[in-house]
């Protein structure tokens, strides 16, 4: 009788087991962030837009669609390829640049494109020998700096007639909104001297084309036709928003607390509603009046919940809802509009 009894519960165990096994199954690695709970076996590395009543980002096993508290594998991040960058120019325009694993491939990178969405992608042949992507369309390799649009590469005019080295580090390209700014070595100045470019999507030529030093910039933003850089010195343990003026890099002002070295490519915002820049520092957040150049540091409100995360990106989704990316799989939206509520875990 005894006997019966455990081999029952043997079975009834087992079974309990394998339900939990297919529920898994079925809802996929990234069941966490649909029911809101923090991943440890993930990391979000770009929260790339949203459309068709759907938020798309960018994991390090894939991009992903999510909606209504389900989500969907667009393209995964697996043993044979992996995804190294994103962008979604439209509601139906995707693309992605995949880095073979091949062992007689390994490295190559190739170009695709969606018109539907993500639901099909087909290789874009022309664009072969990328490196990177950026979340807002700007791509690059040893040659130079191009931006994708209508499912088609273009290229910038750098006026370089020399071989460019795109670095790999965060220093070399930080994006925001419609903009990036990159630091290239040409192989004709040498030693540590860079070339600065700042560069609009959609337009050939670049804003601003300047040489410089190799500063270690971990972030970039526009206002109003001035830019921005993000700067962590890490000698004197101190940060700074520097500005750019001309041909030059100048100190602006020193953030209250410092910037956190991560694999953020943008920490930083600006809302035209709240009329300050946004930083997101290592604990808190500092905002900067830039008329006034007073900074104050905020950990409450609309920084709740999130001060102490590592941030990927924030985008602007509509009106003056941000969307926030979160290294630990999690998406949050802030109403610049109401400062003072807190971010809202999106399902």
């Amino acid at each position: 009788m005894k006997k019966a009894i455990i081999i029952t519960l043997a079975v009834v165990l087992f079974s309990a087991v394998m339900v939990a096994c297919n529920i898994d199954a079925t809802l996929g690695i990234y069941s966490e962030v649909a029911q809101s709970t923090p991943s440890t076996d993930v990391v979000l590395r770009d929260y790339l837009g949203f459309a068709n009543s759907k938020y798309y980002y960018l994991s390090d096993d894939g991009i992903y669609s999510l909606s209504s508290g389900s989500t969907k594998k667009l393209i995964a991040s697996d043993d044979n390829r992996r995804v190294v960058g994103a962008f979604m120019e439209s509601e139906t325009r995707f693309y992605a640049l995949v880095e073979s694993k091949d062992k007689d491939k390994m490295g190559e990178t190739t170009l695709l494109y969606s018109s539907d969405a993500g639901e099909n992608f087909n290789e874009i042949t022309t664009a072969a020998g990328l490196t990177g992507m950026l979340s807002n369309g700007f791509c690059w390799n040893n040659h130079n700096i191009y931006y994708m649009e209508a499912g088609a590469l273009h290229e910038f005019n750098t006026n370089s007639s020399v071989s460019i080295t795109i670095l790999s580090s965060l220093s070399s390209n930080t994006e925001t909104g419609n903009y990036a700014f990159f630091s290239v070595n040409e192989t004709e100045l040498g030693g540590t001297a860079n070339r600065f470019y700042v560069l609009q999507y959609g337009e050939n030529e670049p804003l601003m084309n300047f040489k410089g030093d190799s500063t270690y910039y971990c972030g970039f933003q526009c206002v109003n036709s001035d830019y921005y850089l993000l700067y962590k010195d890490t000698s004197k343990n101190l940060s700074y928003v520097y500005k750019i003026n001309g041909d030059k890099i100048e100190q602006y002002v020193k953030l209250n607390f410092n910037l956190k070295f991560s694999k953020t490519q943008n920490a930083t915002f600006y809302a035209p509603e709240y009329g300050k820049l946004v930083v997101k520092c290592s604990t808190y957040f500092d905002e900067v009046d830039l008329s006034t150049k007073k900074v104050e540091s905020v950990k409450n409100k609309y920084a709740s919940n999130i001060c102490t995360a590592d941030i990927t990106n924030f985008k602007l989704r509509d009106g003056a809802i941000y969307i926030v990316g979160t290294v630990n799989s999690m998406l949050y939206s802030i109403d610049m509009d109401h400062p003072d509520n807190t971010p809202v875990a999106i399902k």
